[in-house]
């Protein structure tokens, strides 16, 4: 803003233009920062409890895709979800910020237009008996050795970024909510280097405590068999 206000007219207004979409872009980046502590405090202190439903995993990550849609521009994004997967108890705006996390870390620390992967299965045979567990994966460089738990805690930003990744370095935030956010569901998360590259962030959900009726979280049109 100090920078636009500067150079008032001497700049064109593509430049302008430019500046101005940096500056809200920096604007919702110190959004989040702001909310993602508030949580992160409300999360371990206990103030924050779940508000959990029977839902669908589709709703949050859909919620979560479009808030980075256009920094997935230019990226191959792959995802993979069951029909039938099983449905979870989960608050849905903390499931939502779990997720948005993880894709906003696979886009920062990976080089521009290299692919994202969001998977999901069931961890038990059948619908509805049994957890989900989640992945976001990516290219990027990987995890360095050691860093696979490191990564989860307050404030670590990782090793040094290499010159793929323009050298981006974070708060460490993202990844410790992801993780609190996960235990305050009963859930686990863990990271793991991937085979030909990359990483993969993996998230865990406990099977419900309340059964959906049967047929709940069928289509409209569909029948019980």
């Amino acid at each position: 803003g100090l920078q636009l206000a500067a150079v008032g007219e001497e700049l064109g207004t593509e430049q302008r233009r430019t500046l101005a979409v940096n500056i809200f872009d920096e604007a919702e980046r110190l959004s989040r920062l702001i909310g993602n502590l508030l949580r992160m405090t409300q999360l371990e202190s206990g103030t924050l409890k779940p508000d959990l439903q029977l839902q669908s995993i589709e709703e949050p990550l859909s919620a979560a895709l479009a808030l980075v849609e256009k920094h997935l521009s230019g990226r191959e994004l792959r995802v993979d979800i069951p029909a039938d997967l099983p449905l979870v108890e989960a608050d849905g705006v903390l499931m939502e910020q779990l997720l948005l996390n993880l894709l906003e870390n696979a886009i920062k620390y990976t080089p521009e237009g290299s692919p994202v992967s969001i998977g999901a299965r069931a961890t038990h045979s059948g619908v509805g008996d049994g957890g989900v567990e989640l992945s976001v994966a990516d290219r990027g460089p990987g995890l360095a050795e050691g860093e696979s738990e490191k990564v989860f805690d307050l404030f670590y930003q990782g090793r040094e970024a290499d010159r793929s990744t323009g050298g981006r370095k974070g708060y460490g935030f993202g990844l410790a909510i992801c993780r609190a956010i996960a235990l305050v569901h009963g859930g686990t998360i863990r990271a793991e280097n991937r085979e030909g590259g990359g990483a993969r962030f993996i998230v865990t959900l406990p099977a419900p405590k309340r059964r959906p009726p049967p047929d709940e979280g069928l289509d409209k049109g569909e029948e019980v068999l």
